[in-house]
């Protein structure tokens, strides 16, 4: 079916036209935002949803090593996963990454899954020195304890610099997972 036939608003391609993927069309719509409503792949829909989006190497084995270290442990939690496969995002010129959605739910049984299963993803990637892009406020702590090069260098810089410019900790105490010093000790216990 071609886009100029669809365009002249032929009625029995309505079908056709919901199923096409518009942007690919460079027609905007707001598709992409369905993919946590209620829908034929997931029925009752969702609460939201923690995005793990690990950042790899620009290579085809990195792509291929991902999802064998991690597709497992996605399809194991049945986490809303569809068992595909994880595929990268090009933003960059030397690294790819994979935003992997979870979707949360009411039940707050099946959301202690979904953290643990978050927790158990950024663990595996560490091991193989994929880092994560972006991760949500509860998470912060536990991407921050990955970057562990030097006995944790970085870290260490980190609160050296926020110690010096912040040092009331008033400024965004405990986010990326660097704390001022008066509560570097309580945050690292509660994460």
């Amino acid at each position: 079916m071609s886009l100029n036939r669809i365009k002249k608003g032929n009625s029995a391609c309505l079908p056709t036209i919901r199923a096409l993927r518009l942007p690919e069309f460079g027609i905007p719509s707001l598709e992409i935002f369905q993919l946590v409503v209620r829908r034929s792949f997931n029925p009752v829909g969702s609460a939201g949803h923690i995005g793990f989006s690990p950042i790899i190497p620009r290579t085809g084995q990195a792509i291929i090593d991902l999802n064998r270290e991690l597709g497992p442990i996605l399809a194991q939690m049945q986490a809303g996963w569809s068992g595909g496969f994880i595929v990268p995002h090009l933003y960059w010129d030397r690294a790819f990454v994979c935003v992997i959605g979870l979707l949360l739910s009411d039940d707050k049984a099946k959301n202690q899954q979904i953290i643990a299963l978050y927790q158990k993803l950024v663990r595996k990637a560490a091991e193989h020195g994929w880092g994560e892009y972006r991760t949500p406020i509860l998470f912060q702590d536990l991407v921050a304890s990955t970057y562990d090069f030097g006995d944790h260098a970085m870290l260490r810089l980190q609160e050296t610099l926020k110690d010096a410019i912040d040092p009331q900790g008033i400024l965004s105490p405990g986010r990326y997972g660097i704390w001022p010093k008066a509560l570097r000790a309580k945050g690292k216990a509660d994460a």
